[in-house]
């Protein structure tokens, strides 16, 4: 399967859209956005080539859409990234995505965006949406199955079941047990379960450290674009987990928006330039994530310990 999936990003990328959709920004310059399955139809869990290409002005940032945007009903399995070529002034990016779908519905749609990079803040643009077909293996089930198709064998004896002394002793003692476990929990109940969620609260933001300070590790020695994407995944996770809200599905501007932070829209639009828009990768950016997440836990603490 893998060796078919990147033979067929190779072909993608020689590959052109056959619709197109264009956008007009400043100074009458136009964005032209395509995004296509390579195929009409495919089964149930099978991985399936997205393709999305961009054409635009060399003066624009571009920026395309990470794992973590939300494409249900298709789930991300990877993507292969093509040089980006420039001619006459106008630059050409194509992105391949490799999705799978394990819903039944026999058609589904997609459609990507990419952003343009203002001083501000970030614009998406979609590309037109595109359908792919989903092959069922197994055939539609019959909703009863009627009597008389039935095997049944009629029997009216009776089997008398002994009880013995000690299998009544042993429910009596099973029951005397249920209650007092339950007028424990009646008693202890809210302490139990404030226990509990401290002891998970804590470990997860242990876990998390653990795995963030790797990253950062490695960022400092060595940065790469899929190293600060996999950090900035990593902290969305932590956060959705924490609070409940669905971070990893969110776009950029959204998070932003949501959380209302200064520091964070700073270190988040950084990040963007540094993974999308190829520049410098600065690891100052991740710290102020992980402080971040950090009063986030402790503040959670606080809730749980005075509920």
């Amino acid at each position: 399967m893998e060796s078919q999936t990147n033979s067929m990003a190779h072909r993608l990328s020689a590959w052109f859209i056959s619709f197109v959709c264009i956008i007009p920004v400043a100074h009458g310059q136009e964005l032209a956005i395509t995004g296509r399955f390579a195929r009409d139809s495919v089964k149930i869990g099978e991985v399936a080539a997205y393709s999305l290409a961009a054409r635009y002005p060399v003066d624009l940032n571009i920026l395309f859409p990470d794992s973590t945007i939300n494409t249900f009903p298709f789930e991300y399995q990877k993507r292969t990234y093509f040089p980006t070529t420039t001619r006459n002034g106008i630059s050409t990016d194509s992105v391949v995505y490799f999705y799978s779908t394990f819903e039944t519905e026999s058609v589904q749609f997609l459609a990507l965006p990419v952003y343009v990079v203002h001083e501000q803040d970030c614009t998406a643009v979609y590309a037109s949406t595109d359908s792919l077909f989903v092959k069922l293996l197994i055939g539609p089930l019959p909703d009863s199955v009627k009597l008389h198709d039935l095997t049944v064998k009629e029997t009216v004896a009776f089997e008398s079941i002994s009880t013995s002394f000690g299998a009544v002793v042993a429910a009596l003692l099973a029951g005397i047990l249920m209650l007092i476990a339950a007028g424990v929990y009646v008693v202890f109940g809210s302490r139990i379960r404030r226990h509990y969620r401290l002891v998970r609260l804590r470990k997860n933001y242990s876990k998390f450290v653990e795995g963030y300070t790797k990253n950062l590790t490695r960022l400092r020695e060595q940065a790469s674009y899929e190293m600060a994407e996999s950090t900035v995944g990593m902290w969305k996770k932590y956060l959705e987990n924490l609070e409940l809200t669905p971070y990893t599905k969110l776009t950029t501007k959204e998070t932003i928006q949501l959380l209302k932070d200064d520091s964070i829209k700073n270190s988040l639009q950084l990040i963007d330039r540094s993974i999308y828009g190829k520049q410098e990768v600065r690891v100052q950016a991740f710290e102020g994530l992980m402080d971040f997440a950090q009063t986030k836990y402790r503040q959670k603490l606080e809730e749980v310990m005075h509920e």
